[in-house]
């Protein structure tokens, strides 16, 4: 409902931009830079394609198809590599342990985060911890 509203705000407030010249393939490369901002900023709330389709005002099979081409991957692929580059960085930089780190990107358990992430990077979370362990011992 708030994200909604907050979409709803935010094409008011495109609106307003007055357009520059006519549309053109390159034109919608704002309002995907946007929907980027407003994947990084909700992606560990567990966000939907269609709720950044419906963020921008448009279809999401029409979202997909134009994030994909600008962006070289499609939203969902974009919103998964957020939240493992997310996961990576707390997993190095914390000691949160895999279970917090899992609930704080909106995974709904630990099962579910320790899977995908490693068939994002062909590591379990833990390898990940150990090698920072060792790395820390080495430096």
């Amino acid at each position: 409902e708030s994200m909604a509203l907050q979409a709803k705000i935010c094409r008011l407030f495109a609106d307003l931009i007055p357009d520059g010249t006519s549309a053109d393939a390159e034109e919608p490369s704002g309002w995907i830079r946007d929907c980027i901002g407003f994947m990084e900023l909700h992606a560990t709330e567990g966000i939907s394609v269609q709720q950044v389709a419906e963020f921008a005002g448009v279809h999401r099979s029409y979202f997909s198809g134009v994030f994909a081409a600008q962006v070289g991957m499609p939203p969902l692929k974009y919103i998964q590599k957020i939240r493992m580059e997310k996961a990576q960085r707390l997993l190095a930089e914390t000691d949160a342990t895999v279970t917090e780190i899992a609930f704080s990107l909106g995974y709904p358990n630990l099962y579910t985060f320790t899977r995908a992430f490693k068939s994002y990077f062909d590591l379990s979370p833990l390898a990940v911890r150990a090698k920072r362990g060792r790395e820390a011992k080495d430096g």
